[in-house]
Parts: structure tokens; sequence; C-alpha cells
């Protein structure tokens, strides 16, 4: 490291108090925003005994996720950050070895599901008018639980997701509570009588299914409830409610990167005819009317590009944060030990420097030439290196295959007059939903 560094600037007026406060409020991406706009790539904010450090180059989140990755953490204590890597270690075996062969039939049966649903209420009602997001919700959960759980509740996916909208907290990934947590003031929580009972609902429903996965145990150890169940805390195997506790926060956040990919990509695709009418002539080109298979996805780039420009605008987790181990540089500044890294998702995506008319929904953005023209992470919608995403290979192959099994024989558009907006606090989710009428293609 150099002798000297340069300081990094930070605003005279930032406090703990105004830093938590922009972080927690109802805006925080406008906040971080206009720190970055105003300061540059790297932005230090006083936060108590460890100061917070905004980065937004792609060279700085390279020598995060890669070059310098042992300089930092996900969890504060070397203990919670052990428990969290051996969990992600733990499941990445279920994804290996499946994705074509056993996951990518379940994910086209699931769309398949929604498809017969949408065409009888069709022929019946003439009018389909749905929020988009909870029938995208239905089917990434009933695939999340065949899955990771391997239980069928394809019959319960309607009733799961009115659990999950109705729950006022718990529920999603809220990325700025996960990395502060006890650095920050705890506030009472309090839920709804109908949030209690939608929780309750959840709960008692993984109980259900883990009992039942006890009394009669699936042939394959590629089970989420069959690796949980083998989880100790101070030596002690944990319970059933443990168990069903952490499966909720797994199957939470498996769901989400994809309900949150496509319930935005309908809603862009209505906006953009050209983008759709291309999108339709390569899915009949490929497939002809025919149901897509894992097979076919490399025959269809377009579709490709159409998500990776999805996650660019709409990332499912809008800001990444790391704790700082050890004293390290980037660039010509010193972050030393102890500070907070936050990096934006949806800073970067839509930086000009990289993305010309960075608002701008256009896919061929994804072509070869253009990656190659662009620095590689100024796009990572899955983080990268050893704390990447585990299901950044699931996500991308569910979200290519419900899409492909849905746009061959629909056409969504968006019911004027309602209010669209990103839920940063919650995965960047559609805050209010997407009403939608959907039409036979």
């Amino acid at each position: 490291m150099p002798t000297t560094y340069t300081t990094v600037p930070s605003p005279t007026e930032a406090t703990f108090d105004n830093t938590l406060q922009g972080l927690r409020n109802y805006d925080p991406v406008s906040f971080v925003a206009n720190l970055v706009q105003t300061y540059g790539d790297i932005v230090r904010l006083p936060f108590g005994t460890q100061d917070i450090y905004l980065l937004n180059h792609p060279d700085f989140i390279r020598d995060v996720f890669v070059n310098k990755s042992s300089y930092f953490a996900k969890r504060k204590d070397t203990t919670s950050e052990g428990t969290y890597l051996h969990q992600i270690s733990g499941i990445l075996p279920l994804f290996e070895g499946q994705l074509g062969t056993t996951y990518a039939p379940i994910m086209v049966n699931a769309a398949l599901h929604t498809d017969g649903r949408w065409d009888a209420i069709h022929q019946e009602h003439d009018l389909l008018r749905v929020d988009i997001y909870k029938e995208v919700m239905r089917i990434t959960l009933e695939i999340v639980f065949k899955t990771l759980f391997q239980a069928d509740v394809e019959a319960e996916a309607g009733k799961v997701a009115d659990a999950i909208v109705t729950m006022d907290v718990g529920y999603g990934f809220d990325p700025i509570a996960a990395l502060l947590n006890d650095l920050v003031p705890s506030t009472p929580v309090s839920m709804t009588p109908e949030a209690e009972a939608a929780r309750s609902y959840m709960l008692n429903l993984m109980l259900s299914l883990i009992q039942a996965h006890r009394a009669d145990p699936p042939d394959s150890t590629k089970s989420l409830f069959f690796w949980l169940s083998k989880q100790q805390v101070n030596g002690q195997i944990i319970s059933e409610e443990q168990i069903a506790d952490q499966a909720l926060k797994i199957m939470f956040s498996m769901h989400e990167v994809t309900a949150t990919t496509l319930s935005w990509a309908w809603y862009l695709l209505s906006q953009y005819p050209e983008v759709e009418a291309r999108l339709h002539a390569e899915l009949t080109s490929v497939l002809a009317g025919r149901t897509p298979t894992f097979e076919n996805l490399p025959n269809l780039p377009y579709t490709e590009m159409l998500l990776k420009e999805v996650r660019r605008l709409y990332p499912s987790v809008w800001i990444v944060g790391r704790f700082v181990r050890d004293d390290v540089s980037f660039g010509d500044y010193l972050v030393p030990a102890g500070s907070i890294l936050l990096f934006s998702q949806r800073l970067m995506h839509r930086d000009r420097r990289y993305f010309v008319n960075p608002d701008r929904f256009d896919p061929l953005r994804w072509t070869q030439e253009a990656q190659a023209a662009r620095p590689e992470f100024s796009y990572f919608p899955f983080s990268a290196g050893p704390r990447q995403c585990a299901g950044r290979d699931f996500a991308p192959t569910k979200d290519a295959l419900i899409l492909a099994t849905l746009a061959q024989h629909w056409q969504a558009r968006l019911v004027p007059g309602q209010q669209l907006e990103p839920y940063p606090q919650k995965s960047f989710t559609p805050r209010y939903g997407i009403q939608m009428t959907l039409h036979r293609r």
C-alpha cells in the first residue's frame, strides 16, 4: 500500500442520525444517488464508531468481490460469518447436476399450471385482470417448494402468495437491515392481526412439510429440509421450529429474485412494443408453439438479453454491503478496518458512463460486442466471488423458461392510472403490485 492517501470526500453536515435516516427513509435510493452524484465514486459517512463508505466504480466492486475478497465479510463477527458461509456451502450442492435434468421440467410445469389457470379464467370471463407480481409469485413459490423442499404446494400457491403480500414485515430481503442489524437502534415491530395470521400460516405450512418429510423421506438427499435437519446450534440439533424459520427465510430469498424480475419484465414488455415483437418472433422461430426445454435456452439469445436488461433496470437487490476486516485501499483511498462498505446495483446499472440512455429498456445492450465494451463490474445482479448469490444459475434458468412458456401465448397490458414504484426495503419488488390485463395471442 502507498504511504499517503487521498482524503475520502465526506459531507460536512453528515451525522450518524441523518445517515441512518437517509438509509431507512422512504426513498433510500435517492439518498445514496445524491451522495454519489455530489461527491464521486467513494464517499465517507459517519456511522458511530464504524464509518460507512459508499463505492460506485467497477474497479472498486471488482476488488470487493474478487481481487481482495479476503478483506471483507458479510457478517460483522467471525462466528456469524462462518455460519453464513457454512449455510451457503450447504445450499450450493442442492443445485449441482439437477438444473437441466430435474429442475427445468419443474419450472416449465409450474408455468404451464398458470397458463392453464389463466386460460380457464379468460374463457369464462373474457377479461383477465391480474396483479402480475402475485401471479408470478405463485409460479416461483411452486417451483421453490418443489425443487428445494421436494414438496408439492401447487394447490396452496395462491394462498401462500396472499400470505406473503399480507405480511407487513418479516418477508423478503432488506439489504440495509441485513447488514446493519445490531448497529442501529432496535425499534419495536408491530404486525397487524392479518399479518400475524399470515406469518403463522406460513410457519405452520413449513412445519407440516417438515413433519411429512420426516415421516416419508424422499429418495434424494438434495432437499433443503434434509440439510437443515443436520444443523446444530451449540452442539444441539435444531428444533423443527428453528428449521421452519430458517426454511422460510431461504424460501423468501430464493423465490423473490424471479418474482421481482419477471414482474418488471411483463411491465417493460407492455411499454416497449418493439422489444415485445422481437421476443415473440424469437419464441415463434425457435419453439413454434412447443413447450420450451432446458436444451432450447442456448437458442433463445434475445430472451436472455431481455432478462439481463430487466435485471439492470430493476435488480432484485438494489444495494450490497460488506464489513471491512483489514485496512484496504481502493485506488488512492484508504478504508480502515472496521468500516462498512455499501455499493449499489441500482446506481451502477444506470450509470451514464457505462450505459447510454440508462433509463431506456434496450436488450441489445447485451450483445457480446456491447458487453465487451463495458467494465465487467458495471453490472452485478447476483454479486460475484466466494459470497455470490447461491441461485445465480437457478434464477436465470427459471426466469427464461417461465417467460418463454407464457409469452408464447399471452400479452400483458398495463392498467392505466396506477402507482408503480419499486420497494427498496423489500427486494425491489413493486410496492403496490402491478395491475395488468392479460390477452391471448
